[in-house]
């Protein structure tokens, strides 16, 4: 019988390095499934989830309802070739699958049955904390503001596929470089499928820092996630890249938030259908606090205050200055905005407030004003 080598993630254990690692891969009776992108969640969500329409892959391409549905015809076509291929080991990698609901992993099974093809699935799982630091970096990085930090749910994304596929058929790893093959996903999800470790490498995503997270923060209640605009999303990556560099390290979250998240159940479930512990030490976890949250998120110290106007003066020493967060968000925002558009390369405070009255009497910011509405709205910047 021909098979399929189901990877679904979860979320931030890695996949982004396997898809990269696997995408064109061929080796004797083994192929990674073409299917248009090498992140086979962007198909599968498309195909199975039934809320396509609100997928943020087609939010952030700016395509019209009509663009969706055909695009996702078009990928239905490409999932049943693939699956009903010669190809006897099949191998699909997407994280987004594990969110797909019941009736839609059935979907996906009975098109596997259909077409004599034997699933097996393969999930790797990280221990909370570290998942709900990594996601929520990425989350924000995205441009989202979230009302609270995300949960794994192990439970929500896992069960349906021990239902539907058997639990002989679904295989647990524990994402933590000490228990993967040399130290390495790639490696691991090779021998777990058994076939030959791809000759590409690839990297996993690289981690923001506290400081550039509370920026984004920041920014992102500035800018639009989802904006047709280019110098905005250019500049918007010019800005993640400045962050790195200027405020190296890793993002976390105080161990008093980080724990509020976990779902003592959740783990427990885990726990007893995979072997795999991630109980947390110590007392109970309390609950989630939003008021230190926010303060946290919404931190500022001297330092993070004095790179971002060392930063803005060197560019635009004409532009006033600002105690506000927000306000120095935007300025600092703005530097790269003028890269990319002529707008805001000709933008002015003092002309821009003349030019718009209204926004003078209101006393807004005029960098926050532009960013968060002139620019969208095309205001008079001359």
């Amino acid at each position: 019988m021909r098979r399929l080598s189901l990877h679904i993630g979860t979320h931030k254990t890695g996949s982004t390095a396997i898809q990269a690692a696997f995408d064109g891969y061929s080796w004797g009776d083994a192929r990674y499934a073409s299917l248009e992108f090498r992140n086979h969640s962007i198909p599968f969500y498309t195909v199975f989830s039934g809320k396509h329409q609100d997928y943020h892959i087609w939010r952030s391409a700016n395509l019209t309802p009509a663009e969706i549905e055909k695009k996702k015809q078009q990928l239905h076509r490409l999932i049943e070739s693939e699956i009903g291929s010669d190809t006897r080991h099949l191998i699909v990698s997407g994280e987004d699958i594990s969110l797909i609901d019941h009736k839609g992993i059935e979907a996906i099974a009975d098109l596997c049955s259909k077409a004599n093809r034997k699933v097996d699935v393969i999930v790797y799982v990280r221990d909370p904390v570290s998942f709900t630091q990594s996601d929520f970096q990425e989350t924000i990085k995205s441009g989202s503001v979230l009302a609270r930090p995300p949960y794994m749910n192990y439970r929500n994304r896992i069960e349906k596929f021990l239902t539907i596929f058997g639990a002989d058929h679904v295989t647990f790893r524990h994402y933590d470089r000490s228990k993967l093959v040399d130290g390495d996903v790639v490696s691991d999800f090779s021998e777990v499928i058994g076939v030959r470790k791809p000759r590409k490498t690839a990297t996993e995503n690289t981690s923001l820092s506290t400081e550039a997270v509370r920026i984004l923060w920041a920014l992102n209640s500035l800018v639009p996630r989802f904006t047709p605009d280019k110098a905005i999303k250019i500049a918007r990556t010019s800005l993640i890249d400045h962050l790195r560099t200027v405020f190296p390290g890793k993002f976390q979250f105080p161990e008093s938030i980080s724990r509020s998240l976990i779902d003592i159940e959740d783990v427990e479930w885990l726990k007893h259908n995979s072997g795999i512990d991630f109980t947390p030490v110590g007392p109970r976890p309390g609950p989630f606090d939003n008021k230190e949250y926010l303060a946290f998120l919404n931190a500022f110290t001297d330092e993070m205050t004095t790179k971002l106007r060392d930063h803005v003066q060197g560019i635009a020493s004409d532009w006033n200055d600002t105690d506000d967060r927000v306000g120095l968000v935007a300025r600092y925002f703005m530097t790269f905005l003028r890269d990319r558009d002529q707008r805001a390369a000709d933008f002015s405070p003092g002309r821009y407030l003349d030019l718009n009255p209204d926004v003078r009497r209101a006393g807004v910011d005029p960098f926050v004003h532009f960013v968060k509405h002139g620019f969208e709205k095309g205001r008079r910047v001359v």
